[in-house]
């Protein structure tokens, strides 16, 4: 297999083999973003500098659809022409998927239109019921013929034909994870419904979790496996094994107790998870109230504490507070700076945790010295 965008993509696939094995001689991988990039393609939350803002375009219309995504084509080729300049080996996959904002999932599934902001990057649904006593549950399902599924499977389709031997596409699956689906849904009256509702929004996040199963089985079906496994846009590129279940996040966990995490919330997560042989799970670093559960979710295959600037930057006192809760898990580690990605390696090495890095650096010189630390640890 070659790829214009990583020569060496079977090596680098491999360490991935070998890192998810709980045996695998691989300890540690890293992926080195260098300070010039600054995309949506690496990041979902960064605002994308595109001709026109999302909620200006109409993708139903498929010549603005293919021209929205051949511009985040552009977008990735910018970036990639970097990383071969810099010529480095790090375990970075050149993967690109399509992304419409952050509600188009929910949409496919409710058939229904997302809502576009003119303020940020990305979409929302209006609630779709005031009351459980009007509204049947079981019409939320779904469909490959809504037209939010078309729309998804069309753009996939479109990038497959435009990037063959460039990079890989990934199946859409940020969203799918059965908390954010139902507060998709249900909008913020979520929250009050744990207490005045629990046996309604019990079977919203039920049906929540089988009707994701549906889009990610659906979606993946249209993006077939690469050397037994998924490729991946989080954190800039990166590959699961088998039918791993990667990026399964829950922004409803982070303002939950962690009592409502586990009598709700859990079991859905355990259901996705088993389902998929196992997942990888990412949330805030600011959810210390999850980190004692996070153990619990069934077959987890890796813990990804996102960090975050400012006053969330996942220090090397929280990271130590972390490993005490999840044990010997292993980590996705992000460091925005060469100080902290040093505190993690120190951190990572007295306790023997298994780690990948995810390290921005301003340089060439700075990106070679990232790599021959993680690979001589």
């Amino acid at each position: 297999m070659d790829l214009h965008y990583r020569k060496n993509i079977d090596v680098v696939i491999n360490r991935y083999k070998e890192w998810f094995k709980e045996s695998g001689e691989i300890r540690h991988l890293v992926n080195v973003i260098p300070e010039e990039w600054n995309s949506y393609y690496y990041d979902l939350y960064i605002d994308p500098k595109t001709p026109k803002l999302l909620s200006e375009y109409n993708f139903e219309d498929r010549k603005e659809l293919f021209e929205y995504l051949d511009f985040t084509i552009s977008d990735i080729k910018k970036y990639w022409d970097i990383k071969l300049k810099w010529n480095m080996d790090d375990d970075e996959v050149p993967t690109h998927t399509i992304k419409l904002g952050y509600a188009e999932q929910a949409a496919s599934i409710a058939g229904v239109d997302p809502i576009y902001s003119d303020i940020g990057q990305t979409s929302y649904l209006e609630p779709l019921f005031k009351n459980y006593r009007d509204f049947d549950l079981d019409s939320i399902r779904f469909s490959k013929e809504s037209k939010w599924s078309q729309i998804l499977k069309d753009g996939i389709e479109y990038l497959f034909k435009k990037a063959e031997g460039d990079f890989f596409i990934e199946a859409r699956l940020d969203a799918s994870n059965p908390s954010d689906l139902a507060f998709q849904f249900r909008g913020s009256d979520i929250f009050l419904d744990f207490y005045d509702n629990p046996e309604e929004v019990c079977k919203l996040l039920e049906i929540s979790c089988d009707e994701g199963i549906k889009f990610i089985e659906y979606f993946r079906s249209l993006v077939p496996k690469i050397e037994g496994g998924y490729p991946l846009t989080w954190h800039g590129g990166s590959w699961t094994p088998d039918e791993v279940y990667a990026h399964n996040g829950d922004n409803v966990a982070d303002q939950v107790s962690g009592e409502i995490f586990e009598k709700f919330l859990l079991k859905n997560h355990n259901k996705i998870s088993e389902y998929f042989g196992g997942c990888v799970f990412g949330r805030e670093a600011k959810s210390l109230h999850l980190w004692d559960k996070i153990p619990k979710i069934e077959k987890i295959r890796a813990w990804a504490p996102r960090s975050m600037e400012g006053i969330y930057e996942l220090t090397g006192n929280i990271l130590g507070k972390i490993i005490e809760c999840t044990g010997d898990l292993p980590l996705l580690l992000e460091s925005k700076n060469m100080d902290r990605f040093y505190q993690y390696v120190e951190i990572v090495k007295k306790k023997g945790i298994k780690a990948f890095f995810i390290v921005h650096c301003k340089n060439k010189d700075e990106a070679k010295e990232v790599i021959k630390t993680v690979r001589q640890l």
